[in-house]
């Protein structure tokens, strides 16, 4: 979860440098078809919903990270 947030971060930060020089990602083409000011939303909410994922997917490791493993006589029933 925590690779596909980095993914949509990249996405958002790198259209808007994009657009700066009127370029754009072959997949987010369809974002300026709105305006600028729609644009400038998707991009935000695409570097928001991203960071949403990273610091979800951190969480998620840290709290496998303090869960003990168990015994190895626990694993045999």
């Amino acid at each position: 979860m925590s690779s596909f947030g980095w993914y949509l971060i990249i996405a958002g930060v790198g259209s808007g440098l994009l657009s700066a020089f009127d370029y754009e990602f072959s997949l987010l083409i369809w974002i300026d078809t709105w305006g600028s000011g729609f644009a400038w939303l998707i991009r935000g909410a695409l570097i928001l919903i991203g960071m949403g994922l990273v610091q979800r997917g951190m969480n998620q490791q840290q709290q496998q990270a303090k869960q003990p493993e168990p015994a190895p006589h626990d694993l045999i029933s």
